[in-house]
């Protein structure tokens, strides 16, 4: 029985070569498990391969997780208690109890979806939020627009990192006061603020043009969080190098628990 150690990657697929004679195989990822039977003559080269989840593709990858600029991943340090200052109505009379629980609720979110790969602290110290974490604003149509190259913005994340070391250190969002309620709203700006891009996918929370003010993330939009926060800070996406995850072990978090070959009888 082999387990881990004969699995590979390709393109970004997992692989796994079969030896000769008759394998029973199990395959567990986040698409569930599946289970089969397969005789390989020996005579060449017999490889399985299994995407990590549902919807993974190198250009999904590309879009959705690195950065224009450089064609690499950026994302906070694992383990990174994030300080996070959230302007309240003391700032702005315009923010109301909705508009607070929706930002609230999409930190919460993310935290969940990372699960703990970093953690979100709410604190009153500002400046150091500024420097070192997350500050999020209400704000006009204006102010959205003055931080944002797109004169239609209403929600826009700024955020601040060393390219050389794929590391954000710091980030600010803001959203619309008409949009304050819109959880869809607070999760795209937190999104890009925690590393991800834009998604080509209409679907998702991620893609540039939100058509449910109420949406949540797709479980496709999970597993690629999940999947930035398990690849070192810095990796290369495949539009810069076509061995971009060639060097990825089994990912954790449930993408790819294990594949197990067994020769029957075994």
């Amino acid at each position: 029985m082999f387990r881990d150690a004969s699995i590979f990657t390709e393109d970004g697929y997992f692989g796994l070569d079969l030896v000769q004679g008759e394998n029973e195989f199990a395959v567990r990822n986040l698409l569930g498990e599946y289970r089969s039977f397969l005789v390989h003559d020996g005579s060449t080269r017999h490889t399985l391969r299994f995407p990590p989840f549902e919807g993974w593709s190198r250009e999904y990858f590309d879009e959705l997780l690195t950065f224009a600029s450089t064609g690499t991943v950026g994302r906070w340090p694992n383990g990174a208690e994030i300080p996070v200052w959230v302007e309240s109505p003391r700032e702005d009379p315009l923010i109301t109890d909705k508009g607070l629980q929706k930002a609230y609720e999409a930190l919460e979110i993310w935290e969940a979806v990372l699960g703990g790969e970093v953690r979100f602290r709410e604190t009153t110290n500002k400046k150091l939020a500024e420097e070192q974490g997350l500050v999020l604003y209400f704000a006009t149509r204006a102010e959205v627009q003055e931080q944002s190259s797109v004169t239609t913005a209403i929600g826009v994340c700024s955020r601040s990192w060393y390219p050389s070391e794929g590391r954000i250190v710091a980030g600010q969002v803001f959203v619309d006061h008409a949009y304050q309620d819109s959880l869809s709203r607070w999760l795209h700006e937190i999104g890009h603020c925690i590393g991800l891009g834009h998604s080509p996918d209409e679907g998702d929370v991620m893609h540039p043009i939100l058509w449910e003010r109420d949406g949540n993330l797709t479980e496709k939009e999970k597993n690629m969080a999940r999947l930035l926060y398990t690849i070192p800070m810095g990796t290369q996406g495949f539009r810069t190098s076509k061995n971009a995850l060639q060097s990825l072990p089994v990912i954790p978090n449930g993408v790819v628990v294990d594949i197990i070959v067994a020769e029957a009888g075994m």
